[in-house]
Formats: structure tokens, sequence, C-alpha cells
């Protein structure tokens, strides 16, 4: 079972609407969404978090892994993966881990599409290498100390696999507006 949803998250910039929906929210999820100083930051997190409590049906405490990935506390509860950029954000809920990654198209310098993209994923537009190796990177609770130079995307077939070829997960893209693109990533 997974399941994914995105929102537009602009209407929270209004300090009134943010204010109220605030409330709605625990105390460990207030203080991740403070933890933002620009506004416009703030609602991208408390429109991630009004997404998993409304997708769980939970007002969660969480636990930590070792990079820092939350987890929700308790038994019987859904893995989930955050993600925001531009004026959406994006929640991914599963009952196995996920990770899901969302960015805004736009244009990506030559010496970074270098860094970010292996040889044989430069025929994928460089943000869609990055999201799905950012949603790969979330799913194993390893965040940005992984190097996305020590495994490869292939969007075509939908799978992340090691060096050596051997499949480690599987990428599937989000449908979201134009002019964002988008992965979740699930183990096999």
């Amino acid at each position: 079972m997974r399941e994914i949803r995105v929102i537009q998250n602009n209407d929270y910039i209004d300090e009134d609407i943010f204010n109220s929906k605030m409330s709605l929210l625990g105390l460990e999820e207030k203080e991740a969404v403070m933890k933002y100083k620009l506004p416009k930051d703030r609602a991208r997190s408390l429109a991630g978090y009004l997404l998993l409590n409304e997708m769980t049906g939970l007002t969660p405490a969480f636990s930590k892994g070792p990079h820092g990935k939350k987890y929700i506390l308790g038994e019987d509860v859904p893995f989930f993966s955050l993600s925001h950029s531009g004026d959406l954000s994006a929640c991914a809920v599963s009952d196995r881990e996920v990770g899901i990654d969302i960015q805004m198209v736009k244009d990506v310098r030559p010496s970074l599409a270098a860094r970010i993209c292996l040889e044989e994923e430069m025929k994928y537009p460089p943000l869609d290498v990055w999201s799905a190796k950012e949603a790969y990177v979330k799913l194993t609770g390893e965040g940005l100390y992984r190097s996305f130079d020590s495994f490869r995307v292939d969007i075509d077939e939908g799978k992340v696999c090691d060096l050596s070829g051997n499949e480690l997960a599987r990428i599937t893209r989000i449908s979201l507006p134009e002019g964002y693109t988008g992965f979740c990533a699930e183990l096999l």
C-alpha cells in the first residue's frame, strides 16, 4: 500500500491561515516547521505535515534514524516521506520504507549536472536524476550523507542500482503540474 498526495502550499503564507493550521499540528511538527526562517519555507513544511496528518489520521510523535530520517513512533504505524519545492508540498505514506522528492524545474549548470549524474545518466534531465536519487537516499535514511556517485538510476527502467548493476530499489515518476519533476522510491 502506497499513497502519494501533492498540494499547493502558497495559501499557508498568509499569517492568519498559517497560525490557524499550525494549531492542528503536534509539538514536534510545530518545532520542525518553525526551524525554517522564511515564511514560504515554513508554509511548505506546514503543508507537508498537514498532508501527513490527513493521510495517516495521526498527529504523530517521531523518532529519528542515525542520519535524521523521521519515523512515526508506535506499533503498526506507516512509513512516510515529505518533500517540498516551489509552491508544492508532497507526502508519501506506505506500509514499507518510502522516499519521495519533488523539484521545481530550473536550469542546471553543466558543472552541477556533471556532479549529479554519472555518465550513463547524462541522457536524462539533471533534475530528474537529482530527484530520483534524492528519493532513494530519503528511502534509505542516508540523506546527503550518501554520495550520489555511489549508485545510479535508470529512469526508463524505474530502478536504482549499485555500481555493479544490482537492483536496490524501484523508482516511480510522480504526476506533478508542469514545471515540476519528482520521484518516489521503494525497496524491492
